[in-house]
């Protein structure tokens, strides 16, 4: 708890896409009949036929919100993975942790603003 604190603003921003992820997801699957579970959502949406040929996902959709789910976790998890592993500064973790598990997804602008919030961490 003290490491996540002090993440500060990193943390916030992962729990604020967590959970505005798991909102989409759990708002797609409340608007369809007999959808109880992400798994039902998903296989609503591949009924469908929303997503785009070759895994392109349709943006908002429940695939989309798990699939930033799970790189959020996986961000998160990489962090403790450094720390764990020997590192002793919060930032060189965090910066190690977005290059491997989040930087390749974003773009330009969101890569500068990530850059700055590490500064902070």
């Amino acid at each position: 708890l003290a490491i996540w604190r002090a993440m500060g603003v990193v943390a916030a921003l992962a729990t604020k896409e967590l959970q505005g992820n798991m909102r989409t997801t759990a708002l797609v699957c409340s608007t369809k009949p007999g959808c109880t579970s992400a798994r039902a959502s998903l296989w609503h949406e591949v009924y469908a036929k929303m997503h785009g040929p070759r895994g392109v996902l349709a943006d908002p959709s429940a695939a989309c919100g798990l699939l930033w789910v799970r790189r959020t976790l996986a961000f998160q998890a990489a962090i403790f993975e450094e720390l764990l592993g020997g590192e002793a500064s919060l930032r060189s973790a965090c910066e190690r942790a977005y290059a491997l598990e989040l930087e390749r997804y974003h773009g330009f602008q969101l890569r500068k603003t990530f850059a700055l919030l590490l500064l902070n961490a």
